[in-house]
């Protein structure tokens, strides 16, 4: 006997705390779903932080589905998402997920490939165009000046290649960085650790 499945569209959740990762995620879901192996076929984080409370993170997270068998409750969970019902969801009594279907359009990137002279300067165009609207769009960061993605360390490169070798590797930047991202009472502790 064939059994049915349900293709639950992915959903968007607007807040999800920092310390919560894709598999309490995914933990969440199965738990719920009652489902014998994981719902999920994966999940996007991308790390946020709160603007009206500087140095408060979280992310926004982007659940994609795998079909899933039909019971009542993941089939009444899919047409709730599907009509566009913002859906609440308990992960840990009493704190809950908001959720609602992912409205963003799907991104659609090439595959690997080796570049012609032609496209090369086609893809430096586009990460040139990436790096200024980043800069434009990235608020002011808490970190002194540092910016707070990885970004940076692509753009000093070089510098970082021609540092003198220490018998900590990588903790010229590691303090500033790890610094900025703890609170301001811990900070102090890590420059003596550093």
């Amino acid at each position: 006997m064939a059994s049915h499945l349900t293709q639950i569209s992915s959903i968007f959740l607007p807040r999800v705390s920092a310390y919560h990762d894709q598999a309490y995620i995914e933990h969440v879901f199965r738990t719920v779903f009652e489902t014998e192996e994981s719902p999920i076929h994966h999940i996007d984080l991308i790390l946020k932080e709160d603007l009206k409370r500087p140095d408060c993170f979280y992310h926004i997270a982007f659940v994609f589905f795998k079909p899933l068998p039909t019971t009542e409750l993941i089939a009444r969970f899919a047409a709730d998402i599907e009509s566009g019902k913002r859906v609440k969801m308990v992960h840990s009594d009493p704190w809950f997920w908001n959720m609602s279907k992912n409205t963003r359009p799907k991104q659609v990137r090439k595959p690997p490939r080796i570049l012609s002279e032609a496209d090369e300067g086609e893809i430096k165009e586009a990460q040139k165009a990436l790096r200024n609207r980043r800069a434009t769009d990235k608020p002011e960061s808490p970190c002194g000046g540092i910016p707070l993605d990885w970004q940076y360390f692509y753009d000093h490169e070089d510098e970082m290649q021609n540092m003198p070798a220490t018998d900590n590797p990588g903790s010229w930047w590691l303090g500033e960085r790890a610094r900025c991202l703890l609170s301001p009472d811990s900070a102090s502790d890590l420059t003596t650790a550093v």
